[in-house]
């Protein structure tokens, strides 16, 4: 259900406006949305289904993608994706990478996918997610753990000056 409640809410829910976004990418040149989910960035972004291309674990997004005719959709970790060295024009990543067990591989397939001169755009972190009641990493955990991290997470977000309810409905 995650990615269908993004679907439902993604004019809501992307807080970095897409003018910015487009402002760096090379729209004429493929690109490449890593962790993309349903491919909601080509939605957002108003891209042109044949130069982009969706990577994700997740074959629920992925069949969203498809159905919605947002792009090639390829099913891999991102870590290691199927993709050869040096044909992305540009390389997306929105409120993943502080989700994923190794952001460091991630990032360094992004490297190696992008063209020289290309560009790599992330933004994030979905830090403020957290507090909802419908975060995806809390669904089979017990309250008691689901508290401690919102405190840990709450706390860390005060002491490094970032305001925790920037909420992100």
């Amino acid at each position: 259900g995650y990615h269908q409640l993004v679907e439902d809410r993604s004019s809501l829910t992307f807080v970095v406006p897409p003018e910015l976004v487009q402002k760096f990418m090379d729209p004429g040149g493929l690109i490449l949305d890593v962790a993309g989910g349903s491919g909601i960035n080509a939605k957002i972004l108003g891209l042109d289904a044949s130069k982009y291309v969706c990577a994700d674990i997740a074959f629920e997004g992925l069949r969203i993608a498809t159905e919605q005719r947002r792009g090639m959709c390829v099913q891999a970790e991102v870590g290691r994706l199927p993709i050869r060295n040096d044909v992305a024009n540009s390389v997306l990543c929105s409120w993943s990478l502080e989700h994923l067990m190794n952001p460091e591989t991630v990032l360094d397939e992004m490297i190696r996918i992008v063209k020289p001169g290309g560009r790599i755009i992330i933004w994030g972190p979905n830090w403020d997610n957290v507090f909802r009641k419908d975060f995806p990493q809390f669904v089979h955990r017990s309250n008691a753990y689901i508290w401690r991290v919102r405190f840990h997470i709450f706390f860390k977000m005060i002491r490094n000056g970032i305001p925790p309810f920037r909420y992100n409905p």
